[in-house]
């Protein structure tokens, strides 16, 4: 990774969700490859994915809470009877740095 300063209109969406089993990682991120020039238009689609985003577990999604905070939302799903069942964070990130190619 380069150590370079971040450049201005490079943001993006990343979900983060717990993945349960023992075959897979305890967290899941999903970098979502739309760049977005500010982020206030991160921000707009954040919103719409904390709403319409779902993750594999759990099955039933029975309703959603979703709270803001500076850097996105939290979304708390009701997957039974109660709420809590799952929970998954989507929030908008600057890009600081990108994988440099290994041929360089």
């Amino acid at each position: 990774m380069s150590d370079e300063a971040p450049s201005s209109g490079q943001w993006q969406v990343v979900v983060e969700h717990m993945q349960r089993g023992w075959r897979t990682p305890t967290t899941q991120v999903h970098v979502f490859p739309q760049v977005y020039a500010s982020p206030a238009d991160a921000l707009a689609e954040a919103h719409r994915r904390a709403f319409e985003f779902t993750p594999p577990k759990p099955a039933r999604d029975k309703g959603r809470r979703v709270y803001a905070d500076a850097d996105g939302y939290l979304t708390v799903m009701v997957t039974g009877s109660q709420t809590g069942g799952a929970h998954f964070s989507t929030r908008v990130v600057q890009v600081v740095a990108r994988p440099t190619d290994p041929t360089d």
